[in-house]
């Protein structure tokens, strides 16, 4: 009997397909509290939030993919708006340890039991690298998006 290079693949597929939900392991890498809160430190709630979003996928809720992001969105909004009217005696750093320990303190409620249970069964944790490395090209898509709308709406206060 020949190989027919052309023929169907024999695999089983059928277990193939999304984890249920409260599944210990998932063929993809879950990001742990620690990682999702120093993407809110160095990219703000906008990078935890797409770490929530990986997250929520992962786990076979995809749904929860958009929510995660815009309750992100919403929460770097509020950050800065509370680190704009903060007194000037205040230092800056302030409002990002308080992102760091909100982030943290919400991905522990979040996934903190899925994620211990994952890793336990031999899951794989998110990478540190792309913590870090998407976390820093959100860091520095909020410093575009704030640099165009000052040069944009605030001209008059350039020399």
């Amino acid at each position: 009997m020949t190989h027919n290079p052309y023929a169907v693949p024999e695999a089983k597929v059928a277990d193939i397909g999304p984890v249920p939900v409260g599944s210990a392991v998932t063929s993809e890498r879950l990001y742990t509290h620690q990682q999702i809160a120093i993407a809110a430190f160095l990219g703000s709630f906008l990078a935890a939030g797409w770490f929530f979003g990986k997250n929520f996928a992962a786990l076979g809720q995809p749904q929860k993919r958009l929510p995660a992001l815009a309750l992100g969105l919403a929460a770097a909004l509020a950050a800065g708006a509370i680190g704009y009217f903060l007194p000037d005696q205040v230092p800056h750093v302030v409002t990002g340890l308080a992102c760091f320990f909100a982030a943290r303190a919400y991905a522990e409620q979040k996934f903190g039991k899925e994620v211990t249970a994952h890793l336990a069964a031999g899951g794989q944790r998110g990478s540190w690298w792309v913590v870090v490395g998407v976390s820093l090209l959100f860091a520095f898509a909020l410093i575009a998006v704030l640099l165009a709308v000052f040069l944009i709406f605030f001209r008059e206060y350039l020399p």
